[in-house]
């Protein structure tokens, strides 16, 4: 993670544009680890094209981009890929406004706070029910986890809002002991 950590924070430093580090990764700033073999980032749509050169530059080519995702690979092995989730200005204003900082060495890089983490996490299940399998365990470890500050009834409020039908009830019986 170092090197790709370094390469994002000069991109921030560099050109202003404000990245935070989503999935296995992210979960890194609240005290969460887990396997994950690629980086995901969030930034706002407006940025795109200034990540892109930065990265192509990097020596990274990009894989195939939509409205919302971008993928980039490395020319070399030793990076692992760049997955992009873009956002609209506001909701990374928003998303931005209450990050944390992640703990990347020499680097400085900022996540979603936990209560926006699982926002994301739910929303991904709500359109793709086949992430179950892969985000239902990070939102448990939010849940659990001592450095995220993601109580139940935050929890609750969120999983309403962003998350599939049952989801909430789902959560409450893994959690029983």
């Amino acid at each position: 993670m170092n090197e790709i950590a370094r390469l994002l924070s000069r991109l921030h430093e560099t050109e202003g544009v404000r990245i935070l580090v989503i999935g296995g990764r992210g979960l890194e700033a609240h005290g969460i680890q887990r396997f994950t073999r690629d980086f995901d980032v969030l930034i706002s749509e407006s940025d795109m094209v200034t990540l892109a050169r930065f990265l192509i530059r990097a020596g990274f080519e990009p894989l195939g981009e939509n409205a919302s995702f971008a993928r980039f690979r490395h020319e070399s092995l030793l990076y692992e890929p760049i997955d992009v989730m873009k956002v609209s200005t506001p909701t990374m204003n928003m998303l931005w406004e209450d990050s944390v900082l992640l703990p990347a060495h020499e680097a400085t890089l900022r996540a979603p706070a936990a209560k926006s983490m699982t926002a994301l996490k739910l929303h991904a299940l709500k359109q793709d029910p086949s992430r179950l399998s892969r985000d239902l365990p990070d939102i448990i470890a939010l849940l659990q986890s001592s450095a995220a500050t993601l109580s139940w009834d935050d929890f609750l409020a969120l999983a309403a809002r962003y998350g599939p039908a049952g989801i909430a009830e789902k959560v409450r019986q893994l959690l029983q002991p």
